[in-house]
């Protein structure tokens, strides 16, 4: 895990935390992506095609997750 804090600044319990919650959301996002979009499955080839559709997928994403934390 990278981090702007000095060795001295996070104990071994508090990295532990910082890098669990760091993978927690990196999974989370992976999770939604692969098995809601099925990200992997994807046709297009093209390094432009997938940005784009990736820019797309990542914004569908947010706002759906926006729109849930607002629900009853």
């Amino acid at each position: 895990m990278i981090t702007s804090l000095a060795p001295e600044q996070l104990d071994a319990t508090a990295w532990l935390a910082h890098n669990r919650l760091a993978w927690g959301i990196e999974n989370g996002l992976h999770l939604r992506l692969d098995v809601t979009l099925r990200d992997d499955h994807c046709g297009v080839r093209t390094p432009r095609g997938l940005w784009i559709l990736g820019m797309f997928r990542r914004l569908v994403t947010s706002l759906f997750m926006e729109w849930r934390s607002h629900q009853p």
